[in-house]
């Protein structure tokens, strides 16, 4: 087996330790999976825990909590990558899709003279998205 550095041991716990299957992190790391069987058993009981709300959950049990809106995945980067503090990562939803069409018929609704209540229900946006779109031209 080669010589592993410890940074990619302490991502393979942290990774194994969070639920993350070891062929997905083998193929992730680019290390050879039975690195990743013998690295990651050790961490089972170690999994970084995040303070929030008086309460301290590893990122797998935040993701599975009633007041978070968003995936494991975007947890981690939002906390990890981007700095965000753990109670704005747990409850910001993330962006609303809208298609090309939708925007289009949004739009045009605007431009019809349509109320806001109105242009939700129909085309089931979110007031934000209803109003981001009324001044923007046509796509």
């Amino acid at each position: 087996m080669s010589e592993v550095s410890q940074e990619v041991i302490d991502a393979i716990r942290e990774l194994s330790a969070e639920g993350i299957p070891a062929s997905q992190t083998a193929q992730g790391l680019s290390v050879d999976i039975e690195v990743v069987k013998q690295y990651g058993k050790k961490a089972k009981s170690g999994a970084k825990r995040y303070q929030a709300y008086d309460e301290s959950k590893t990122l797998r049990e935040w993701e599975n909590d009633s007041r978070c809106c968003v995936s494991w995945n975007t947890l981690k980067h939002r906390i990890t990558s981007y700095g965000w503090n753990v109670e704005r990562a747990l409850s910001t939803p993330c962006r609303e899709f809208v298609s090309v069409a939708t925007k289009l018929a949004v739009r045009q609704a605007w431009l019809d003279g349509l109320k806001i209540q109105e242009i939700m229900q129909r085309f089931d946006v979110s007031n934000s998205m209803a109003y981001s779109l009324r001044g923007k031209q046509a796509l």
